[in-house]
């Protein structure tokens, strides 16, 4: 009985943080992918005019 309760806990938690990804995950993924890929773009242009 203990060991399915604890399932169901964790099962709860598990949906709970799936709905927050699908909500946030991915912008909170692609910002920071975007933020480096505009960084290192930056970088490229700047040591082609210097």
């Amino acid at each position: 009985m203990m060991g399915n309760k604890e399932e169901d806990a964790m099962n709860r938690v598990s949906t709970r943080g799936d709905r927050k990804n699908d909500a946030w995950g991915g912008l909170r993924l692609r910002i920071p992918i975007l933020f480096t890929i505009s960084v290192l773009l930056a970088a490229i242009a700047f040591m082609r005019f210097v």
